[in-house]
């Protein structure tokens, strides 16, 4: 058996079913060994960029709720008003810069940005999300060197060197913006670069250990080390305490619970597993698509096998493209129901779809790799003298 065939079947033995590698937490860390780093406890120390009063939060509690109802004008008039009472609140802004892009997005104008763009030597085209990047740096460029526009340019930066430059000329600016050290901990996590990292992330949690957005990525980091039990006792202990702040999105409160749900399965607590999924509610189609496909996961696990196809296909209704729901039929058909001819096809599907996708997370790589050997085997056992169909690599 080679390496990649011998991680595939360590994954196989260990988690079972695969259908949870739509997430970090997820089986390719079983493979990694705990390493025992100590997490802080969590205290608030809010700075400069992070104060609101409760009637603020309320504020910008209300904003977001405009924003998720569909109505982003409403919700950018709310934000404007509470960043001229809080000019350098970084909750605010970048919330307010999401709403901005959801408007160029959807053909309504901004104004400021023509305007800017306008009088600048930049052209004024391109996609939203470029125009939007272009006129953050105008304004990080425009004035003064302040560590606010220069996060703000760079969390709308698509190119992780531009990024990282920004972000270091933020932490010149002030060494003590907890964002531009969450902002850097941020894309060196995305560039795989898992030390600087950590060190970036350690002295942003210096600065405030109760920071929601530090604290949740540094679960994301600790999960990526290895370091399974203490990501999910943070995650755990972020999900009670951000259900209900304006500061975080639903959405990635919904993210973070299908997280915890993926280390149930992990774990083999695949009763408890269901149980959350049974109390998870979100219509956004591509988490929709995650929880069924937990639910297929744990269906399998608990052998019931047609229940478990049934979550799969119904997850293909809200992401028709994503190889793994074709992976977790696969599993089922070919170990559970002993349909190996179906089970191949459904293998060759995944390969077919994952082939022009070239999945960068390590979960997703295992997957598709296991689907390539699978087709493999099963074209050997089923039809020996046929030419392979497995699309070149």
């Amino acid at each position: 058996m080679n390496a990649g065939a011998a991680q595939v079947d360590t994954v196989r033995r260990r988690a079972g079913s695969l259908a949870a590698l739509g997430s970090w937490l997820v089986a390719v860390l079983l493979l990694v060994g705990c390493a025992g780093t100590r997490v802080e406890p969590w205290e608030s120390n809010s700075g400069p960029y992070d104060v609101l009063t409760p009637g603020e939060l309320s504020e910008l509690a209300a904003a977001r709720a405009e924003f998720d109802a569909g109505r982003p004008r409403e919700a950018r008039e709310r934000l404007l008003a509470l960043l001229a009472e809080r000019p350098r609140n970084l909750f605010v802004a970048t919330l307010l810069q999401d709403v901005e892009l959801e408007l160029l997005r959807t053909g309504r104008d901004l104004p400021e940005l023509d305007t800017a763009l306008a009088a600048s030597t930049l052209t004024d085209d391109g996609a939203p999300a470029v125009r939007l990047r272009r006129w953050y740096r105008l304004r990080a460029d425009g004035g003064p060197k302040n560590a606010f526009d220069l996060v703000l340019a760079a969390r709308v930066e698509g190119d992780s060197p531009a990024a990282l430059r920004l972000l270091d000329s933020a932490i010149e600016a002030d060494a003590n913006c907890i964002w531009a050290h969450f902002g850097r901990a941020y894309v060196l996590l995305r560039e795989g670069d898992l030390e600087q990292c950590r060190l970036s992330l350690a002295r942003a949690v210096d600065l405030d250990a109760g920071h929601p957005r530090v604290r949740r990525l540094e679960a994301t980091l600790l999960e990526r080390l290895g370091e399974v039990k203490a990501a999910r006792r943070l995650l755990t202990e972020w999900v009670e305490r951000v259900a209900e702040d304006p500061r975080v999105s639903a959405g990635d409160v919904v993210d973070s619970r299908l997280d915890l749900v993926n280390a149930d399965l992990v774990d083999g607590r695949t009763a408890a597993a269901l149980e959350q999924l049974d109390d998870i509610e979100t219509e956004d189609p591509s988490r929709r698509a995650r929880a069924l496909l937990l639910r297929a996961a744990a269906l399998a696990e608990l052998e019931r096998h047609e229940e478990s196809i049934e979550a799969a296909l119904e997850s293909r209704f809200y992401a028709p493209g994503d190889f793994r729901s074709h992976v977790q039929e696969a599993i089922v058909l070919q170990d559970g129901l002993a349909d190996l001819e179906g089970a191949l096809e459904a293998w060759r599907t995944a390969v077919e779809l994952a082939a022009t996708l070239a999945p960068t997370d390590g979960a997703a790589a295992i997957a598709l790799q296991r689907a390539r050997i699978e087709v493999e085997r099963l074209e050997d056992q089923l039809h020996p003298s046929d030419a392979s169909l497995l699309p070149e690599r």
